[in-house]
């Protein structure tokens, strides 16, 4: 089954998610950013460069800004650079399936999961037959044994118009694991008070 994401991009934004490494990082910019403001005032002083007020002033937040930009935008998906900082590249649609314990696990349900991601946000939208479900918050781990990384999530559902009545809006938590090829998403999830119902997820990485 193909579903598509029609509500993708109304129904949530990006939102920052939880690195064991992000405040580390934010501060090694932070002191490169210093390192290299001393480094440009040095460059003008034995090249006796004159420069307008508005470069030089902001130089040690530019150099940060620019550091910082470029690792959130595409530096952090260099192989080297991900091992260091320990985050995985989740981006791409994901494929597969939930059984839910609503019906004792007994029939199985074609999903799609889409997830957008920079070095600092992160968006997981999961589609279903009946519904489409969204992050709101999200934690990323080392993951154990043969899995490269855990990532938990916080996620909103809501129904389609055509849902069973017995289907709520509700809230929920994810708790997946990532192969160590990274192509396999694989784990649990649990439904809010509404529901009180939980399953199993199954989803692999569509090759591009």
């Amino acid at each position: 089954m193909d579903y598509r994401f029609q509500w993708v991009h109304c129904v949530s934004a990006e939102h920052p998610y939880s690195l064991a490494l992000r405040v580390t990082v934010a501060r090694t910019l932070a002191i490169a950013g210093v390192v290299l403001a001393l480094a440009w005032g040095w460059v003008q002083h034995v090249l006796s460069l004159t420069v307008p007020w508005w470069l030089d002033t902001p130089a040690v937040f530019g150099f940060y800004g620019l550091l910082y930009y470029g690792l959130d935008s595409w530096a952090w998906r260099v192989p080297r650079i991900a091992a260091v900082l320990r985050v995985p590249d989740l981006r791409g649609t994901w494929r597969g399936t939930i059984r839910s314990s609503r019906n004792s696990f007994e029939d199985e349900h074609a999903v799609i999961v889409v997830i957008t991601q920079s070095w600092s946000t992160i968006r997981i939208v999961l589609e279903g037959p009946w519904s489409i479900s969204h992050s709101v918050a999200a934690h990323v781990t080392d993951g154990l044994g043969t899995e490269s990384f855990e990532i938990a999530y916080q996620y909103a559902n809501m129904p389609r118009a055509g849902a069973p009545t017995a289907m709520h809006a509700h809230v929920g938590t994810a708790h997946l694991r990532l192969s160590s090829d990274a192509q396999l998403l694989e784990g649990d999830y649990y439904s809010g008070r509404d529901r009180q119902h939980f399953g199993h997820i199954a989803i692999r990485r569509e090759k591009t």
